[in-house]
């Protein structure tokens, strides 16, 4: 029984974190366009978030974007061995969404908790 709960947290888990780590890469590119490398420092370097997060972790969640199509890779013009990431005409406009879609989520968690309390 403990195995089971210990599997399902743990894919909550990644989950929660693919979640973040989108978020992260979506604002980080409303501003710039960035390189791969760069946008992965970035990112561990964070100190407002306490996830383990591995350079795998955000490479698949970059592929896993690009897939939906809210964010495109190029190959940097001057360093040929490095991808630079945009977001898409689709990705802005779910940036756009982004405040209100994380402020009803964290509605809905604040209400979860309290009857989880109950």
């Amino acid at each position: 029984m403990k195995n089971n709960i210990k599997m399902d947290f743990t894919c909550v888990n990644k989950n929660f974190k693919s979640g973040i780590l989108r978020i992260l890469i979506i604002k980080k590119l409303e501003k710039k366009k960035i390189h791969t490398y760069a946008l992965m420092k970035e990112i561990q370097s964070n100190k407002k978030i306490s996830l383990d997060v591995t350079k795998n972790d955000i490479y698949n969640v970059i592929l896993a974007m690009e897939k939906l199509g809210l964010i495109k890779s190029t190959v940097n013009k001057k360093i040929k061995t490095q991808k630079v990431l945009e977001l898409t005409p689709k990705g802005r406009r779910l940036s756009k969404k982004f405040k209100s879609i994380v402020e009803d989520y964290l509605n809905s968690l604040k209400e979860l908790m309290v009857e989880m309390n109950e």
